[in-house]
């Protein structure tokens, strides 16, 4: 009976604990990450340049060619 009656006093103390408000203050947000979040017009850009590195097997413009990306689009 004791074992039980220390459990309900365990539980109840966790339950008032998870109850307490959260007293962190809020942290500053980049008003751009928000802007960017919120868009929806979409925006047209162009393509400065395109570099293929990385590739030991094939040739180069075989993959300017399988991803269609051009310089200027």
């Amino acid at each position: 009976m004791g074992w039980i009656a220390v459990m309900t006093v365990v539980a109840s103390v966790f339950t008032i604990q998870a109850q307490l408000s959260d007293t962190t203050n809020p942290t500053s947000v980049d008003p751009k990450l928000i802007e960017w979040q919120n868009s929806r017009i979409p925006k047209e850009y162009v393509i400065a340049a395109v570099n293929i590195v990385g590739i030991n097997c094939l040739d180069t413009s075989i993959v300017y060619s399988i991803a269609n990306l051009h310089a200027g689009d």
